[in-house]
């Protein structure tokens, strides 16, 4: 169950990783609409993330 839990707070790093690099190349590109949309879902992925994290921490070990 730890084990399951530790890798799915890491999927969100990877998915806000891959996020940034789409935006780049989409930025690049000149597409306004996926340029703008996407850092706020990289924000909110990322919010959930240390929210994920500090709960783990939080809890007695």
């Amino acid at each position: 169950m730890r084990m399951h839990h530790d890798s799915f707070v890491n999927i969100p790093l990877a998915v806000v990783w891959m996020a940034s690099g789409y935006w780049l190349h989409l930025f690049e590109s000149g597409s306004w609409f996926f340029g703008t949309l996407l850092p706020y879902i990289g924000v909110a992925v990322g919010g959930l993330q240390i929210f994920l994290l500090t709960r783990k921490l939080r809890r007695p070990n």
